[in-house]
């Protein structure tokens, strides 16, 4: 991997949280020239992909640190996505309601156009 790569690497993690476009513009670096990286080197891709994990790890750990505190919105983002299998979902209920016209012709029999009506007898 070369200077500028590890240079990219540094100020993504340290300083920009995994944000690549803020870092391509630090460096100076365009973004095509990243992802020409990303598929031409694979110790730069693996470092990128380590640099996002460590980003993810911290979140939960933060996320945890919430809950632990007390946090509502971390306790009901955290059963919302965690804890479905226990009933902790939302649902969106949906109520139809057909007007008085819809109604009708909801209940009218089965009919060919132009077909006259069956005439009892």
């Amino acid at each position: 991997m070369g200077r500028k790569q590890k240079l990219f690497i540094q100020a993504l993690t340290t300083q920009y949280a995994c944000n690549v476009s803020a870092t391509c513009k630090a460096i100076g670096l365009s973004r095509r020239m990243y992802y020409r990286w990303i598929d031409e080197c694979p110790d730069f891709k693996e470092a990128i992909e380590d640099a996002r994990e460590a980003l993810v790890d911290l979140a939960e750990t933060k996320l945890q640190q919430n809950i632990m505190e007390g946090k509502e919105a971390s306790i009901f983002f955290f059963l919302k996505t965690q804890g479905k299998d226990r009933g902790y979902i939302e649902t969106v209920e949906q109520k139809v309601s057909l007007n008085p016209f819809e109604e009708l012709m909801m209940n009218l029999p089965d009919q060919e156009p132009n077909e006259e009506p069956e005439k009892k007898e």
